[in-house]
């Protein structure tokens, strides 16, 4: 049995190939182009009133190859929902092509909870009860089941209420079950006691800050999420948090020195699951920037380990300064021009940190180590563990080789 034959000519050669076991035309490419959406169609449940039309991209003809499509384009047409799967950001095949999802209908129904304390009670219609109840959650905390019916559940919240308006999440294996309409949530009021420093606060930055309240989450590592800001327009990054307490670090809170001048006041804010607590006010800042005065030596070289000295302004309070934690480092003003070969050093990172070797508390001075950068001018970065950033816009560092003098002239 012959095949058709396919002859074209490319550079001036005459092409001809025969297919032995195709017996008629290649079939041609399609694009199919629905008119309804595939999933609600429009109406039948079966989809059967879904119309496709289609496109023939390349006509049959004495061509054997045809143009590449882009994988992006070709799709299947489904009737019922997909279920998606990636991994490593790599799009995963059904084994039978289709991956339909099978909506059921919740039977469950949730319609009062009762509220001792951390003790709940949990009541509704056709409720999950043994295997098929999965997990109770409320206010995004586990409540762990004691008892089970169809009508009842009581269990015991697994940590303390948290700010908020919450109804109970009952899971079992189709999902979550709904409460009904005009269900009373449990609303919680957060407040927030006191913050310490309250006054003086630097407005450079960088300051750890203590509140105290009621009704936050238990640590950073629940399903909660929370954010404090101030009405200045900064934020303040969380570093620990309990139940009653949070600790943060104030971000600067103007980055013009003329508009920092003129910010005396403001007041913080938390948020907690998108819900604000009231207002914190009566915070007030520091009248004067605390800054570096001078770096000495300023320059030196890339390759030649050198002892710094950083001269810290009048206006630091030197107090408890030689019990301090400093944090000292230079970064690049040029970044780009700052780097080195990537391929050699692959742990290179732009910020150098220097060793703090010593402080004085009489002198207002840190003394450290550099241990040689990449040539280029260096920002000065200064921060204490006690009062925050230190401004250091008025000094700068150099890295750099300067020849002296030669011989023979």
């Amino acid at each position: 049995m012959v095949g058709p034959e396919f002859k074209y000519r490319e550079n001036g050669i005459n092409f001809q190939i025969n297919y032995p076991r195709i017996t008629d035309k290649l079939k041609v490419i399609e694009v199919y182009k629905e008119l309804n959406n595939p999933i609600i169609g429009g109406g039948l449940a079966d989809g059967s009133d879904i119309i496709y039309t289609s496109k023939i991209l390349t006509e049959y003809g004495p061509n054997i190859f045809y143009d590449a499509l882009p994988f992006e384009n070709l799709h299947t047409a489904h009737t019922k929902p997909q279920v998606m799967v990636k991994v490593d950001d790599m799009p995963a095949v059904c084994a039978s092509v289709q991956c339909d999802f099978t909506y059921t209908e919740p039977t469950s129904e949730v319609d009062n909870m009762g509220i001792s304390n951390l003790d709940l009670t949990i009541t509704g219609i056709d409720l999950p009860t043994g295997d098929d109840l999965l997990s109770v959650k409320v206010a995004k905390t586990d409540c762990l089941v004691t008892a089970s019916s169809d009508t009842e559940i009581s269990c015991t919240l697994q940590d303390d209420w948290v700010h908020g308006d919450w109804t109970p999440e009952v899971r079992n294996v189709h999902g979550l079950a709904p409460v009904i309409t005009g269900f009373n949530s449990h609303a919680i009021q957060g407040q927030v006691a006191s913050i310490s420093p309250s006054s003086g606060l630097n407005k450079a930055g960088g300051e750890l800050l203590t509140i105290t309240g009621t009704h936050f989450p238990s640590s950073m590592y629940t399903e909660h999420e929370v954010e404090v800001t101030f009405s200045s327009g900064n934020g303040c990054k969380i570093v620990s948090m309990s139940s009653t307490e949070i600790q943060c670090e104030t971000e600067p809170f103007e980055t013009s020195a003329t508009r920092r001048r003129n910010l005396v006041a403001t007041g913080m804010t938390i948020s907690i699951n998108g819900a604000d607590l009231s207002e914190f006010t009566g915070l007030s800042l520091a009248e004067t920037d605390i800054t570096v005065d001078s770096i000495t030596p300023s320059t030196a070289s890339p390759i030649l380990k050198e002892t710094l000295l950083i001269q810290l302004s009048s206006s630091y309070d030197n107090t408890g300064m030689d019990a301090d934690t400093f944090t000292v480092s230079l970064y690049p003003l040029d970044p780009e021009n700052t780097i080195p070969n990537i391929h050699i050093e692959k742990d290179f990172t732009i910020e150098r940190f220097l060793s703090v070797i010593a402080q004085s508390e009489a002198d207002r001075t840190i003394t450290v180590k550099y241990n040689g950068a990449y040539s280029g001018v260096y920002d000065l970065r200064v921060h204490s563990a006690a009062n925050g950033n230190v401004l250091t816009s008025s000094v700068q560092f150099e890295a750099k080789i300067e020849v002296t003098d030669f011989q023979p002239k």
